[in-house]
């Protein structure tokens, strides 16, 4: 901790100019060990007063903010915002055959074609249907054959 009244020294032995010191030592230490790189290193006013750059929407109006907000907030008093949610909806992702199935597909049609990419296609679809079908064959989990019959 440093008091408040060092604040009021000045010069080389002061509290402050030694804690700067010690930073500057241990930042060129981390620079040495490559740890940090010299051009990395940011002053105390950059990381206070960053200069960010600020997108200044000047093509909406406030007006055109406040009717928005009023037709959404309208929308959602009439009970029509239940339509808004379901188009924002995730969708399921494609099942496993699905893919493969779509891969399959493609595999098919790039074979017509005569060309660099059709190839370069086909391979990485190639390797995709056998890393798919290799991850199939992992999660698979053992079972014994008496599972499936029931005892009498």
């Amino acid at each position: 901790m440093i008091p408040v009244a060092s604040l009021l020294q000045h010069g080389p032995k002061a509290p402050i100019s030694q804690a700067e010191k010690a930073v500057k030592q241990a930042l060129d230490s981390l620079v040495m060990t490559g740890a940090l790189q010299t051009t990395n290193r940011m002053d105390i006013n950059s990381l206070l007063n960053p200069q960010v750059k600020t997108e200044v929407f000047s093509e909406v109006s406030e007006e055109e903010i406040f009717e928005a907000v009023q037709v959404a907030r309208n929308a959602s008093d009439n009970g029509d915002a239940s339509d808004d949610i379901g188009e924002l909806a995730v969708e399921k992702p494609p099942t496993r055959a699905e893919v493969l199935q779509a891969a399959s597909v493609i595999l098919r049609f790039s074979s017509m074609l005569d060309d660099t990419a059709a190839r370069k296609m086909e391979s990485a679809l190639a390797s995709f249907t056998r890393q798919t079908r290799l991850d199939a064959q992992r999660a698979i989990k053992d079972t014994t054959i008496t599972r499936y019959f029931s005892r009498q």
